[in-house]
């Protein structure tokens, strides 16, 4: 019962019986990957074993494996077709495929390619994939693609022009998706046992190059490839890139760069086609020097005399190539690490604009993790943000491109650095990116960042001065606030140099905008606290103590409040708009809308997971989501004062008075 399964049974499509492909039939549409199931009646089996396929014992049959089974369920399929009377319809021949597919289990076989391989002896179904395509009326392209693309492996042989038809006609309809490349992939697959195919296909392709059939090009050669041809292959891309068909040497460059680990391992091959990647890279055309540079980060990697050809085009104007270069140092990061070029390459890529640096958030949040590149994280996050922040505008750019490295960075040495740095700095715009960070961590639960002691050690009594101005005009959360003011406390000497600002803005700043929350925070640090310390502490609380009695004593100004024709109709309006409410709310209980969004419950769990393979994703747990900010006191008095005050504070100058 070992036997090893040929991946075609055509030979044995007579000799199986009705009974054994139903039974396979309903197996499949249970949706599991089981061999066994029950036969009522075994002496109307015959024959009762075909040794390829199944065999009966007692009253169960077994098939000798998943592959014996698919093919027992096509060919139950195939004669549902082959018994009809009714004519062959390319239609409902894709619609049963269809459903094959719908039920197959997570398994290389496939079922409803062994299907179409079957009734391909019966129609061509490369013209049937093309007839369904091109219908009004059409199904999903990539339906019929998959269907295909799953035949391939069970045709003996089949006529490449129909290919190239059948490309043509779908490339309108896929043009742009991602999807499209699988059916290309399947038909690579296939190329290498049939590696006369991949000629012809190559040569007819070449004849008529066009954006349709690119992949075809690259296709064909990459079965030649798998075939055991490189060098025949790559001699034929060397050719076309001579070829004034820009479609043409667009795809031969694909291949070279793809072919790079083949052709580098002969010097003289390796020299020629470096030398043409190096040229195309400064073609007119945008497609064709994209591809060179790709086919040079593809090189690059064991041949890293090419990075400095990569960064010669990875130029401000040319985003193109820093999207090449960007993807080039993500994907090999690892072997870049200790490359000499490593902070050229990440400085470059400071020029990438917002919204293109997806690749350069991903290696920086990478080398963020070793904590041994801060400096050069550091270096790079700041010249991007000088670059691309515009001291006009407030649009926030730094947590919407650099979300990864921003999350790796809670609670590391580099966050605090960052702070500090930033908000000490004399550019505005580092300013803006310092408040960015602050409400982007506060966002994520990180409420309680600090002042890097070894950046504060370094300031003198101006510094100080300037950084307090600073922190109080781009600061808009308590909780950041409280910590890095009371981190003031942690710098040397911090008596004669941080003290006195400390108690400013306990008492005056942060105090008389969260009042009831600073005397809160000073209690608990209180506890713990050096003497001089403690004496400072007291000496803030007790004069905040004393201004919020002073406040709670003022005496109410009833001429400030609205005439009593006024408030009455307030009142009758608020009155009408809850009445109006109640109303609005007791006509939606009856909505189905409205009990299906609030009010439907789930029958069971508290999260959701996913399972790929053989893994369990991490589960997500339901729950609810809000937040809420303490808006500043002297912000709810007086909105007008206080944005023009704070707005004093993030123009500030060093030395200012």
């Amino acid at each position: 019962m070992n036997t090893i399964m040929p991946r075609f049974f055509s030979s044995l499509l007579e000799e199986i019986p009705k009974e054994v492909t139903q039974l396979a039939s309903e197996l499949h549409y249970q949706r599991n990957q089981s061999i066994t199931i029950e036969v009522l009646t075994p002496v109307s089996f015959s024959p009762k074993q075909i040794d390829e396929l199944y065999g009966i014992e007692d009253n169960e049959l077994r098939f000798t494996s998943i592959e014996a089974r698919n093919h027992c369920t096509a060919v139950h399929s195939f004669r549902k077709f082959e018994d009809s009377e009714l004519p062959l319809n390319a239609r409902t021949m894709f619609d049963e495929a269809q459903q094959l597919w719908i039920h197959e289990t997570e398994h290389n076989d496939s079922t409803d390619g062994r299907f179409l391989g079957l009734m391909s002896e019966k129609l061509n179904f490369l013209n049937a994939g093309i007839e369904v395509i091109t219908s009004p009326d059409g199904r999903n392209v990539f339906d019929v693609l998959r269907g295909i693309g799953n035949a391939l492996p069970y045709i003996a042989n089949m006529n490449v022009v129909d290919i190239i038809e059948l490309a043509a006609v779908q490339h309108i309809k896929t043009s742009g998706d991602l999807l499209a490349g699988m059916f290309y992939n399947q038909l690579s697959d296939y190329l290498p046992a049939h590696p006369h195919l991949a000629r012809e296909l190559y040569v007819l392709v070449r004849e008529d190059m066009s954006v349709a059939n690119t992949n075809l090009y690259g296709a064909a050669l990459s079965g030649l490839v798998a075939a055991g041809q490189a060098r025949e292959a790559i001699e034929l891309a060397v050719l076309d890139t001579d070829s004034v068909c820009n479609e043409l040497l667009a795809g031969a460059l694909w291949i070279l760069g793809r072919l790079s680990h083949h052709w580098e391992k002969e010097p003289d091959l390796k020299n020629r086609v470096q030398e043409i990647l190096k040229a195309m890279g400064h073609h007119s055309n945008s497609n064709i020097s994209l591809q060179a540079w790709r086919a040079l980060s593809n090189a690059a990697v064991s041949q890293q005399e090419l990075v400095a050809e990569l960064l010669l085009h990875a130029q401000p104007d040319n985003q193109a190539a820093l999207q090449v270069l960007g993807n080039f140092v993500f994907m090999n990061l690892k072997i870049l690490k200790d490359h000499p070029n490593l902070a050229d390459m990440l400085y470059a890529l400071t020029d990438l604009d917002a919204g293109l640096a997806n690749d350069f958030d991903s290696s920086l949040s990478m080398l963020i993790e070793t904590g041994i590149y801060d400096q050069l994280v550091y270096d790079c996050l700041t010249a991007w943000i000088l670059k691309h922040y515009n001291a006009k505008t407030s649009d926030e750019k730094l947590s919407s491109c650099f979300s990864r490295s921003l999350s790796k960075l809670a609670n590391k040495p580099l966050l605090y650095e960052l702070i500090t740095r930033w908000l000490i700095s004399d550019e505005r715009v580092l300013g803006a990116a310092y408040s960015e960070l602050i409400g982007y961590l506060w966002v994520h639960g990180i409420k309680h960042p600090v002042f890097a002691k070894d950046v504060l050690d370094t300031l003198d009594a101006a510094d100080f001065k300037y950084l307090v101005r600073r922190l109080i005009g781009w600061t808009f959360y308590e909780e950041a606030l409280f910590s890095l003011t009371f981190s003031l406390l942690e710098a040397n000497e911090a008596q004669q140099q941080t003290f006195g600002w400390v108690h400013a803005l306990l008492v005056n700043e942060v105090g008389r905008n969260y009042s009831h929350a600073t005397l809160e925070t000073i209690q608990e640090k209180l506890e713990g606290a050096t003497p001089e310390v403690k004496e400072l502490l007291k000496s803030a609380h007790a004069e905040l103590l004393a201004y919020t009695e002073a406040i709670n004593q003022l005496a109410i100004r009833h001429e400030l409040r609205p005439p009593i024709p006024e408030r009455i109709r307030h009142s009758v309006t608020l009155k009408k708009e809850r009445e109006m409410r109640e109303a609005r709310d007791k006509a939606d209980e009856q909505s189905i809308f409205q009990q299906i969004c609030i009010r439907i419950q789930l029958k069971a769990g508290t999260g959701s997971f996913s399972i790929y393979g053989d893994e369990v994703g991490p589960i997500n747990r339901l729950g609810s989501h809000s937040y809420s900010i303490t808006l500043p006191a002297q912000y709810v008095i007086d909105p007008l004062n206080d944005e023009i005050t704070k707005l004093e504070l993030r123009l500030a100058k060093r030395g200012d008075e």
